[in-house]
């Protein structure tokens, strides 16, 4: 879903939260000469990212960005931990027993990190810029309140195939997307 966000020629993708890097490591299959970066606050996900060919930095969020790219960047995608704290136990325990809590732990809602991710792509895309993010649950809505009071638009709701809110995308107002770019409806 990601890969199909950006103009051709767009060449800046930032991912916070890579962990595998997976995410990540498509953007930049499917974007060659694209400058595609990475960020986790867990060294081993960061090990993990680099280790399948992604450029990835260590700190929260955007954090670890250089400056200079503030409103430069073409996507951003982020799946950051959005489970609300009081629906961790009814996660699968193959997950509870091999994932560090703070890579599912979104709080109290499963939103904090979510509006702070949304807040932080207002800062870095430039105008025609696009953000995609993880959700669950009932999030879109708070979410999408966020998006657009930070100044995002164009904000669109992607669902699984059980019609499952999955992701929620914006963009920066100003410069339109290139004509033919095409957003697939798949799980993030």
């Amino acid at each position: 879903m990601a890969s199909g966000l950006s103009p051709a020629g767009r060449r800046d993708r930032r991912r916070p939260c890579t962990g595998s890097g997976a995410v990540a490591a498509v953007l930049g299959s499917a974007h060659p000469r694209a400058t595609v970066v990475a960020t986790d606050v867990d060294l081993v996900a960061v090990a993990c990212a680099r280790r399948n060919g992604v450029r990835a930095l260590v700190g929260n969020l955007d954090e670890p960005l250089s400056p200079s790219l503030r409103g430069r960047v073409d996507v951003m995608t982020a799946v950051v931990p959005y489970v609300p704290s009081e629906e961790l136990h009814l996660l699968p325990r193959d997950v509870l027993a091999n994932e560090p809590r703070r890579a599912l732990d979104g709080g109290r809602r499963g939103t904090t990190v979510l509006v702070r991710a949304a807040q932080a792509a207002a800062r870095w895309l430039r105008p025609g810029g696009s953000v995609l993010l993880e959700i669950g649950g009932d999030q879109a809505s708070e979410v999408a309140t966020t998006l657009a009071n930070v100044g995002l638009t164009e904000l669109r709701v992607h669902r699984d195939g059980d019609r499952q809110d999955r992701a929620i995308e914006a963009q920066h107002p100003g410069a339109p997307r290139s004509p033919g770019i095409s957003v697939a409806h798949a799980t993030p």
